[in-house]
């Protein structure tokens, strides 16, 4: 059964968060976040410079335009998860359109 803490690294669960959800040493948890950052360098790439995007221009969007416009001092981890969630409210919203015009 996999461990669903793992799916933190993606939205910036860091060391101790980690060790903490796995009850193992934060050595551990480290050597699993650098593996991790190894594995998908793409991926990491990508989160970086979405959220140097997103800080740069003071606000970014879900893929249909849902805005979120950002404060002086964002939270580093909402960003790293607005991809996840805007998607999610995205999905939703176009289920309640097609489900309330009968498309």
């Amino acid at each position: 059964m996999p461990n669903f803490n793992l799916v933190g690294i993606n939205y910036g669960m860091g060391v101790p968060s980690l060790a903490r959800g796995l009850d193992r040493h934060p050595l551990i948890a480290s050597g699993i976040i650098e593996r991790h950052r190894r594995t998908y360098p793409r991926f990491w790439k990508w989160r970086t410079d979405m959220v140097q995007t997103a800080m740069l221009e003071r606000r970014i969007e879900s893929v249909f335009g849902w805005p979120l416009r950002i404060s002086t001092s964002p939270n580093q981890r909402t960003l790293f998860n607005f991809p996840m969630q805007s998607g999610g409210a995205d999905m939703l919203r176009v289920a309640a359109w097609r489900l309330s015009t009968g498309c």
